[in-house]
């Protein structure tokens, strides 16, 4: 056989055989305290985009290629385990619980709006890596099961008032589109009818624009519905000149779970409402996966003059999920 002939068949050939070595690695997912499985830990292998949730039997199965490959297995208030993928088909990581010892008071005022990361050992670090990881596995949940969203909008304009309006919106829209991305000094939006404020959604909290521009600027731990909270606030950077996003995140300290975001602007300019300020709840649509349920959120545009009260909001509004859909069955 001439050369040029078994180089040109041994190109045809050599995706098929890239292919034929790839395999199914089954990846089986427990607490290492209590054998239970964990219904959707994240597994993925290390710099890939393909990720895969584990089901109710706490499995996955991902598709391994022939080089050697590290997998990274991890789950909200859990330390995450890298593991080299083994020659098996089946593999079994457990998962050891994060271990913090919440204190009965702790509380720091960062003196400069530098960033707190994880290695910083302190509770507000604790809480920041819970947020961004319950963030970034929202994104990833609802894209490997992309949902349908049926929410409720009531809107009041001049609330117990005689021009008291009421208007009612019922809304469809998908995963994908739900929820408005932070973009800095685009959070108070200028139209021809007036302003529009995108709410600070479940994915800016993993957002890294986001935290670009905000700091993490003290924690304590408190009671909340006979739970322990550890409460996390966050203000904009000393370098934000524009109007931004203030609030507290209050993450569940046995789960890790996002309970409640409350918001509040900081307002700068003239720009948009004189104070706009509100609150969204979660809740779990799947194990261990946090999306909003209720945002309740109140504006006034017009500040009081001196010395005299805020008084009634212009505006209430609440928005509802009343359905979430799965196009495919959750895991």
């Amino acid at each position: 056989m001439p050369w040029g002939r078994l180089a040109l068949l041994c190109a045809m050939l050599g995706p098929a055989l890239g292919r034929a070595q790839s395999r199914d690695l089954v990846v089986v997912v427990r607490a290492d305290a209590d054998n239970r499985p964990l219904q959707n830990a994240e597994v993925f292998v290390i710099g890939t985009n393909d990720r895969r949730f584990t089901n109710a039997s706490g499995v996955a199965v991902l598709r391994i290629g022939s080089v050697a490959q590290t997998l990274r297995v991890r789950q909200i208030g859990f330390a995450f385990r890298d593991v080299a993928v083994p020659a098996a088909d089946t593999v079994e990581v457990r998962l050891v619980p994060i271990p913090f010892a919440l204190p009965t008071v702790r509380t720091r005022a960062a003196s400069a709006c530098d960033g707190i990361t994880p290695a910083d050992g302190a509770l507000e670090a604790w809480a920041l890596s819970q947020l961004r990881e319950g963030a970034e596995r929202y994104e990833s949940f609802r894209k490997a099961y992309p949902f349908e969203v049926t929410q409720m909008r009531r809107t009041v304009s001049a609330p117990r008032s005689k021009q008291e309006r009421v208007r009612d919106m019922r809304e469809r829209v998908s995963s994908a589109r739900w929820g408005e991305r932070y973009e800095r000094g685009m959070v108070v939006q200028e139209g021809p009818l007036g302003f529009s404020v995108p709410i600070l959604f479940l994915a800016t909290l993993g957002d890294s624009a986001f935290w670009d521009h905000h700091c993490a600027e003290r924690a304590e731990v408190s009671t909340v519905d006979t739970s322990r909270v550890v409460q996390l606030s966050f203000v904009p950077a000393r370098h934000v000149g524009t109007t931004d996003w203030s609030g507290v995140a209050y993450i569940d300290s046995a789960t890790s779970a996002l309970r409640k975001v409350e918001f509040r602007l900081r307002v700068q300019g003239r720009a948009g409402p004189r104070r706009f300020e509100g609150y969204t709840t979660f809740r779990q649509p799947s194990p261990f996966i946090q999306v909003p349920d209720t945002t309740i959120a109140y504006w006034w545009r017009v500040a009081p003059g001196e010395g005299e009260e805020w008084g009634r909001p212009a505006v209430v509004q609440r928005v509802a999920v009343e359905a979430l859909r799965f196009r495919k069955a959750p895991p």
